[in-house]
């Protein structure tokens, strides 16, 4: 699953801001449902959004989570392909919609926006890569560290007490982002929180000490 993705720089979020309409989304919304058309683009602006997909085996994986500044729907409004996958508020969130044919032309018309975008496109592949490649070759453990850290980098709020506080996915749903099943995060959970490296509570998951998270995303033992 991807979490890190790179945000839009602060000129190109005013420029889609004001090309598209502001909407405030409950959490559990669903935003974009796999296979329809492509007709806009999402910049979001507050909160989290988790994108998902269906297999042709009936599983619900989960892809990728967008926070603040991204972009979420550009890929199939740039290739003219219906949605690959299913757009759904994880929490409350403020989305701006950009028709389909005004982002194509703000592309054209504005080369810092393009190459905005291309790097962010990069950058989900890179990361893309990168889970495939841990889902192959590391344990669940170092698996779900590895998410842990992105997710603190890319969007964990500091709490007073120097930890670092992520809204996150129920443990089926981590489960499916790094490729196991819901016992084994269990386990993984219990394990962190008994080390003291994190606390948990619904849908939230607070780390305590992320440097020892970090050490075991890269080295388990």
């Amino acid at each position: 699953m991807t979490t890190v993705g790179d945000k839009l720089r602060r000129e190109n979020r005013e420029l889609l801001a004001a090309e598209g309409t502001r909407r405030l989304v409950p959490r559990a919304t669903v935003l974009f449902r796999q296979d329809e058309e492509s007709d806009s683009v999402l910049l979001i602006e507050h909160g989290l959004l988790r994108i998902s997909a269906d297999t042709v085996d009936g599983q619900n994986l989960v892809l990728a989570l967008r926070g603040e500044g991204e972009l979420v729907g550009e890929f199939g409004v740039i290739t003219a392909r219906r949605r690959s996958a299913t757009v759904v508020a994880a929490t409350d969130s403020v989305v701006v919609a950009v028709p389909a044919d005004r982002f194509r032309l703000l592309l054209r018309q504005r080369p810092i926006l393009a190459y905005d975008v291309l790097c962010l496109l990069v950058a989900r592949v890179d990361e893309s890569d990168r889970r495939r490649m841990e889902v192959g070759t590391c344990l669940v453990p170092q698996r779900l560290a590895s998410l842990l850290v992105d997710l603190v980098q890319s969007r964990g709020r500091p709490t007073p007490t120097g930890g670092y506080e992520v809204a996150v996915l129920s443990q089926e749903e981590l489960g499916s982002a790094i490729g196991a099943t819901r016992e084994s995060v269990s386990r993984a959970l219990a394990d962190l929180r008994g080390a003291g490296v994190l606390s948990t509570s619904r849908r939230r998951i607070t780390v305590l000490r992320l440097a020892e998270l970090a050490r075991l995303a890269r080295n388990p033992d």
